[in-house]
């Protein structure tokens, strides 16, 4: 296996156990916080100093699923707005996906409560 099939593998196994585990300090969210991110950054072919690369697994608790994301400053510097590739994995742990993602908490920022109901309006038009 290369390095991030080695990465998005150990994520993938050990998630769902670790869970069921103590948030603070766990061994896997450091890993996902910082290895892996290291790992993505190498992996890739673009000059990781030209973008942001995060990972997260939730931040006071367990998220239900870990992503590591690769953020173009350009575009957007947080994973709350704008858009940006990012490894999803299923809450099972058993998929991982490639994704263009959406931040959505600026637009729910702006529009309170019809946020939905613009992201909806938004889809409606690509």
């Amino acid at each position: 296996m290369s390095g991030l099939q080695e990465v998005l593998y150990k994520i993938g196994s050990e998630y769902t156990s670790a869970k069921k585990e103590n948030f603070t300090n766990h061994p896997l969210g450091h890993y996902v916080r910082s290895e892996a991110i290291e790992t993505l950054k190498s992996a890739v072919n673009l000059n990781a100093s030209n973008f942001i690369f995060k990972g997260s697994v939730g931040q006071s608790a367990w998220s239900d699923i870990p992503w590591l994301a690769i953020l173009d400053p350009l575009v957007t510097r947080t994973v709350q707005a704008g858009y940006y590739a990012v490894y999803l994995f299923s809450a099972d742990g058993k998929n991982v996906y490639l994704c263009l993602a959406q931040g959505v908490e600026a637009i729910k920022g702006e529009f309170k409560k019809d946020w939905s109901n613009v992201l909806g309006q938004r889809a409606n038009l690509l």
